[in-house]
């Protein structure tokens, strides 16, 4: 096991369990937490020795998504390089993990939330417990969804349903989610890391060189407007913010 402050990394041969551990703030992400996620994606991407990955919160929740107290994070409008700076800094987090060789599994007990919920996208399976939910709070703290969230999520689901998640700031219920496509499995409360690691290591045990070229093709394929679609979405979230403060 490896702790990096508030990630903590366990090793079991060939299948690596990362678990972003802040359970009294419901495993929030504050600009600690991406800096810990981002190294250990980075540390990650050059191991041989791991073939498949589970991400995971500590405790009952996956992530609340960005820390609201952390001015870090939050910085004021009024300070425009540093609000982008800010929103790039979780962008390149989420797409460090992205872009891991290794296949990667979110266990999502509890909310997924924002960030969190981006995060999740951003592995190639989510196993979802029956009682988790994913929501999009954004609009409500006056900000668009930022860190390339969009493209990811109408690949997914589609755009009526990303429109409706992310403008009408609904609660979807993991039942819901899996139905729409936002997540892979339906599992009972309390299994989702169980059922993840179990996926691991059916992955971890296929051969890792054709399992890295099958990984690389569909994304390849799937993320093709990523890019496109996501291009300026800082610029777009300093604009949201700045005009609603001014409404």
């Amino acid at each position: 096991m490896v702790k990096s402050g508030n990630v903590v990394v366990h090793r079991d041969g060939v299948v690596a369990r990362v678990v972003i551990d802040r359970e009294n703030v419901r495993n929030a992400l504050n600009a600690d937490v991406i800096d810990e996620l981002a190294e250990v994606a980075r540390e990650l991407r050059h191991d041989r020795g791991i073939r498949a990955v589970v991400l995971h919160g500590a405790g009952s929740c996956f992530c609340a998504g960005a820390d609201k107290n952390d001015q870090r994070i939050f910085v004021d409008s009024s300070e425009p390089s540093r609000f982008l700076d800010s929103v790039n800094h979780g962008h390149e987090m989420v797409k460090l993990w992205g872009e891991l060789p290794q296949v990667t599994i979110a266990a999502i007990e509890g909310a997924a939330v924002g960030g969190g919920l981006t995060l999740a996208m951003a592995c190639d399976m989510r196993v979802m417990a029956e009682t988790s939910f994913v929501f999009v709070p954004e609009l409500e703290l006056k900000v668009a969804y930022g860190w390339r969230s969009v493209p990811r999520l109408v690949r997914l689901i589609g755009p009526s349903r990303t429109k409706r998640l992310i403008l009408m700031a609904e609660r979807v219920p993991a039942e819901k989610a899996v139905m729409w496509g936002l997540g892979d499995e339906l599992v009972p409360h309390g299994k989702a890391v169980e059922t993840a690691l179990e996926w691991a290591q059916l992955v971890a045990n296929k051969p890792a060189e054709a399992v890295g070229f099958i990984k690389k093709g569909v994304n390849a394929i799937a993320n093709v407007f990523d890019e496109i679609g996501g291009y300026a979405d800082s610029e777009q979230m300093l604009a949201a913010y700045v005009i609603a403060k001014a409404g």
